[in-house]
């Protein structure tokens, strides 16, 4: 037992001195490890087919639209005429209906005076109901679809030890840094 604490105590002495020199550690299995660049032989770039919608063109078209616009005629809106007549009518007929006592009276006048009211403004609105067409222009646009290769990233190889290794990257690289592990038995 004191032979194998002893090994142990050695082995554990050397990862330390080991680890502190800087170039080369051990790992928790007693592995050494080591980092080392190498230059990059091939990078190749790794593309995607995609396929895209580009506008090419704007397509106009005309199409003509009726909107209201004030009229520049000259109503008389004070003027009482038989839809004005009419109104007053049927607002009495109401307000007959809806009053009992003294206060169906007042409901015929009111009714009499909101019925002809309403039945003049909607004819001062019909009058002033106006329409001009006008020209709208409507762009539509066109698109054709594209379908290209697009460049989505680097395969970067370098060989180590007549083994070939490789790498993805974004961009090509210039060294790859490799680690490389050695057992100790």
């Amino acid at each position: 037992m004191k032979t194998n604490n002893l090994v142990k105590l050695i082995l554990g002495m050397t990862l330390i001195a080991t680890t502190l020199s800087g170039y080369d550690r051990y790992n928790s299995y007693g592995e050494k490890e080591g980092f080392k660049k190498y230059k990059v032989v091939s990078s190749t770039p790794i593309t995607q087919t995609v396929t895209q919608r580009v506008k090419i063109a704007d397509e106009i078209r005309d199409r003509v639209v009726k909107r209201a616009v004030p009229c520049n005629r000259n109503i008389n809106t004070n003027s009482i005429g038989l839809d004005t007549i009419i109104g007053a009518g049927i607002g009495l007929a109401i307000g007959n209906r809806v009053g009992k006592g003294h206060g169906r009276e007042v409901a015929k006048v009111l009714g009499g005076l909101g019925g002809g009211y309403l039945a003049n403004q909607m004819r001062v609105n019909s009058y002033n109901s106006c329409y001009e067409d006008r020209v709208v222009h409507d762009v539509i646009p066109r698109y054709q679809t594209i379908t290209k290769e697009v460049v989505t990233g680097y395969q970067n190889c370098v060989i180590v030890d007549g083994e070939k290794l490789c790498k993805e990257s974004k961009e090509p690289l210039k060294f790859i840094r490799v680690k490389r592990t050695y057992s100790i038995y």
